[in-house]
């Protein structure tokens, strides 16, 4: 049986402060970085605002997950540019399980 799982990994501030996100959905994990940075930059980064994503049925179904990828690009690209130490990396993971046994576990980095 093959499983999928996704986690990001985000460093923050001088001492690299590490919050490790996961999910079962790569589009969850998108929304929980979404939140993640609103949670943790906002304060810092005010215009940040205009990146929050409607939690509206409307909105949510125009939406896709490059939809949101790219919101999240932007987002990202905005930090950099504010001067912000905020960092991320996706990682898609891929687990083997045979008779209950972890067999492999590979990776892809978005």
């Amino acid at each position: 049986m093959n499983l999928k799982a996704y986690m990001c990994v985000v460093t923050t501030g001088v001492n690299k402060d590490i919050n490790i996100l996961t999910s079962g959905n790569y589009l969850e994990l998108i929304y929980k970085v979404i939140d993640n940075i609103m949670e943790t930059q906002g304060d810092d980064y005010p215009n940040l605002s205009k990146f929050q994503v409607p939690n509206s049925i409307d909105f949510i179904g125009e939406y896709d997950e490059e939809d949101y990828r790219s919101v999240l690009n932007e987002i990202f690209c905005f930090l950099a540019t504010e001067g912000s130490d905020y960092q991320a990396k996706i990682f898609e993971l891929d687990q083997e399980i045979d008779d209950e046994q972890l067999v492999n576990i590979s990776h892809d980095v978005f």
